[in-house]
Parts: C-alpha cells; sequence; structure tokens
C-alpha cells in the first residue's frame, strides 16, 4: 500500500472512531487532545488527557550514585515500557554506530523498564547480544521508586526512541 494511501486510510479510521465516541481519553498529551477537538469535532468536556509521566512533586533531581555511569563519559538512559511499535529497538542501532562505527567506546546506555509484550525485553536483549553491546548497553528492568530519579539525574541524553511519523 502506497504511503498516501496509508495515510488517507488512518484518516478515514480516525474520523469513523471519533464520529463514534460519546467520550474520549487521549493517553499521550494535550497535542492530541487538540486533535480530537479539532479533527474529532469532540467539546472540551468530553475530552480528557490522562499522562503517564512521572510525578514531578515525587522525582526530583538528586546526586546519584556515580557507579550509575559505569565509568562512561556520557550516559544516555532510557525510561519507560517496551513496545514493538515504540522504537526502543533504535536505541540499539544508535548504540552499534556511535561504538562501532564511530569508535565511542565513552559511552553508556542504561534501558529502565520492561516489556508490555511477554517477549519485548527479551528480543531486546537478543538483539544488543547480537550486536555485541552488552557492554555499552545494561538493560535495569523494572524501575523501583528511586531509579528514574537516580538514573535521570546522572544522565547526559535522554532518549525518546519515536520513529518519525507524518
Amino acid at each position: 500500500m502506497s504511503e498516501r494511501l496509508e495515510y488517507k486510510s488512518l484518516l478515514w479510521l480516525e474520523r469513523r472512531t471519533y464520529r463514534t465516541a460519546d467520550r474520549v481519553v487521549v493517553s499521550i498529551n494535550e497535542s492530541y487532545k487538540k486533535k480530537a477537538l479539532t479533527r474529532g469535532n469532540h467539546k472540551p468536556e468530553n475530552v480528557t488527557v490522562v499522562g503517564s509521566e512521572p510525578d514531578t512533586g515525587r522525582m526530583r533531581s538528586v546526586y546519584p550514585d556515580p557507579r550509575i555511569r559505569r565509568d562512561a563519559f556520557f550516559l544516555l538512559v532510557y525510561f519507560g515500557i517496551m513496545t514493538p511499535q515504540g522504537g526502543e529497538d533504535l536505541i540499539l542501532e544508535v548504540m552499534n554506530a556511535l561504538v562501532y562505527r564511530r569508535g565511542r567506546s565513552d559511552v553508556h546506555t542504561a534501558v529502565l523498564g520492561f516489556g508490555d509484550c511477554p517477549d519485548r525485553l527479551a528480543i531486546l536483549q537478543q538483539q544488543c547480544h547480537e550486536l555485541e553491546l552488552a557492554k555499552w548497553v545494561t538493560f535495569m528492568g523494572r524501575a523501583d521508586k528511586a531509579m528514574p530519579a537516580d538514573y535521570l539525574s546522572a544522565a547526559d541524553v535522554g532518549l525518546c526512541p519515536d520513529r518519525k511519523t507524518r
């Protein structure tokens, strides 16, 4: 299917979905609420944003344990739920390019979180092993309450591996 035809099909589906909905709960952010209001022609009182970001009242910058950096000059951190459409495999592609094509041995990536599909984390760990990146990428698994603040405070770069879309 051509990209243009696929885009039109998605818009058609979106319009039909909005048309049949009495209430819209958006789990991303205000920009998606705006789409529900404009393209979906819904009233503001019928659209709710349910964010999934960390509670900034509890998660503050801390002075993290220096061992988190694993002696790397640059620390990259991903914190989230890993999904097939989430693009976390791009983290491994970037690390592969940094380490093997650009010769950067001074970087490390910490991946905090888990997969919402049964083997998502295992698939990413296998890909990491196949790319021989275990020295530069650490999968921390499900984060406890202190880990996000510790790792994000230590990070030089926070990763959001969303693929580019229209």
